[in-house]
């Protein structure tokens, strides 16, 4: 299957915010779509999926131990796409319940094939900033870990460079000398800048203020292998909205690695850098980070995979607008494990040490996570 993470149960009482009921008309809209195209089976292909996961966390609030956390999440995830000639389909609704509900159209997507085996889409997609935002969407059973590196978290999840853009995306690749080079190029329109970043919501083109994203990418595959080494950049004008009035240019690059040795051993790398400009009231601050993460993962056998991943940055503490998104992972290292408990269902359980701005806990996650059908 090729398809490009935790709160107690809200309480009776307490009613989900109104972008919940925003959203829910629209969600039901992109599935119903979906059912409508579903007939073209007959001209096409049609492949529907769908990722529940539920998951709990405990962590240290101080180094001390002394005050303790619990976590509870429920997530619910309908991913389909659609094919007939040239065309083709995508839709994914993601849901999840953390204390509040809380439904998103993360992605709508409708593509033309253009000549030779390249792709025009036009809606709402995922950044092609590495492959843990193309290879990995929502849906939790497909990566191996439980978490994402910090640099590629949703924005919703204290994310800090955009992962959600709407607009157009060119994809394709092309073969040289028994090698396979892949490219995207993404313009749009990106986040805005609040408590946290928002992205454009697709049914809600008039909300908020949206700027200018661009993003490129390229990657080599060699022969027949599932091996791939990549570079990519971007550059996003973010506006600022209250509470946050501070407008941002942001400039990211990097290179990433995704690489098997012999038939149990996996390599997931990803190095970036980032430059942030903010103009708050006429005065410009420019800062730069660097950051970086690696997950190696050992299967044991056919159901078991032990992994690990560490991820740090430098200049981090002294970015301005990173003070601004406190949720940023500066640092991890953690331990998992993942068990199969079929081919469509895996738990999952990882340990780590954490450090976010100015606060440090130790951490840990358990995840039931499946695929339908």
């Amino acid at each position: 299957m090729n398809t490009d993470s935790h709160r107690p149960a809200a309480r009776p009482d307490k009613k989900p915010p109104q972008r919940f009921y925003r959203t829910l008309g629209p969600a039901l809209l992109a599935l119903a779509a979906c059912q409508i195209a579903a007939p073209a089976q007959a001209a096409g292909t049609n492949q529907f999926f769908f990722f529940p996961a539920a998951a709990y966390a405990w962590r240290s609030e101080d180094p001390a131990g002394a005050a303790r956390k619990r976590e509870g999440e429920i997530d619910l995830d309908l991913f389909y796409t659609a094919d007939r000639g040239n065309l083709r389909f995508l839709a994914e609704v993601f849901g999840k319940t953390d204390g509040e509900s809380e439904i998103e159209i993360e992605r709508l997507q409708l593509s033309w094939k253009l000549d030779g085996d390249s792709r025009l889409w036009l809606g709402r997609f995922h950044n092609p900033i590495g492959f843990w935002n193309t290879d990995y969407h929502h849906g939790a059973f497909l990566q191996t870990s439980i978490s994402r590196p910090g640099i590629v978290e949703f924005e919703d999840d204290g994310g800090v460079v955009p992962t959600h853009l709407t607009g157009a995306l060119i994809e394709g690749f092309t073969v040289r000398r028994s090698a396979v080079w892949r490219y995207d190029l993404a313009l749009g329109a990106g986040p805005e800048l609040r408590s946290d970043l928002r992205p454009l919501e697709i049914h809600e083109p008039g909300e908020g203020s949206h700027d200018v994203a661009l993003t490129a990418r390229l990657s080599w595959q060699p022969g027949d292998s599932r091996n791939s080494v990549g570079a990519f950049a971007g550059y996003y004008k973010i506006p600022g909205a209250d509470p946050t009035p501070t407008d941002v240019r942001q400039q990211l690059a990097g290179l990433t690695a995704d690489w098997q040795f012999g038939a149990r051993t996996t390599m997931r790398a990803t190095a970036y850098v980032v430059d942030n400009e903010l103009s708050t009231s006429g005065v410009a601050t420019r800062d730069s980070f660097r950051n970086g993460n690696l997950q190696l993962e050992q299967a044991l056998g056919a159901q078991w995979i032990a992994y690990g991943r560490i991820e740090g940055s430098r200049g981090a503490d002294g970015d301005a607008y990173l003070n601004l998104l406190g949720g940023f992972v500066r640092e991890r290292q953690l331990i998992g494990l993942r068990y199969d408990l079929a081919k469509n269902q895996a738990v999952k359980a990882e340990i780590s040490k954490v450090h976010l701005s100015g606060e440090r806990f130790d951490q840990i996650n358990l995840q039931w996570s499946a695929v339908y059908p």
